[in-house]
């Protein structure tokens, strides 16, 4: 059930901390969700460390402890984002092949973690929800050019924006990695 991602070689795999490990997280982290109903357990990451590449927060190394503050991996950003947007039940949930989506709810709020796999072109998810009606939709995203690398000179550079969605059709950035939540009237 481990999850780490990474490329042959020691370890130290700088494209481990560029968006498009962070894309690529995100559609781990689906397959994990989508087949919760038989895992007890499952990480995507080491906690912290300095060294490896598949620790969720990199420490400076001491020398740089007073002036530099742990950062995220991509890692731990796909996981912050979509843990904070998370329902009780999963739901079922179909989508074009450039999009990779799973949904959960909890009462009357639908949940979607989407990841735009291609890194070039935005895409377009219509939310259809059976007929049911929706009060309002809700996106925090993050997207960046795939080869962005987070550091300690740029720690905030996968910030996520947080936008209201009109109508029921939903654009995801390229490269485009997103928590939805669905109130439903």
């Amino acid at each position: 059930t481990e999850c780490h991602f990474s490329l042959p070689g020691r370890n130290r795999n700088e494209v481990m901390s560029t968006w498009g490990t962070g894309v690529a997280y995100a559609r781990c982290h689906n397959t994990i969700m989508r087949n919760s109903d038989i895992l007890d357990i499952a990480t995507m990451a080491d906690f912290f460390g300095n060294v490896w590449q598949c620790n969720a927060v990199i420490l400076p190394p001491p020398l740089h402890m007073d002036e530099k503050k742990p950062y995220l991996q991509p890692v731990a950003t796909i996981m912050g984002l979509f843990g904070r947007h998370q329902g009780q039940e999963a739901l079922d949930v179909s989508s074009d092949a450039a999009i990779d989506v799973v949904a959960s709810r909890t009462g009357s709020t639908v949940y979607l973690h989407i990841a735009n796999t291609d890194m070039h072109t935005p895409q377009q998810l219509k939310v259809d929800l059976d007929g049911a009606a929706i009060q309002n939709i809700t996106m925090e995203y993050i997207a960046a050019d795939p080869e962005t690398e987070v550091m300690m000179t740029c720690p905030d550079v996968f910030a996520s924006t947080t936008v209201s969605v009109e109508g029921d059709t939903i654009t995801i950035p390229a490269a485009g990695v997103a928590a939805v939540e669905i109130t439903l009237a």
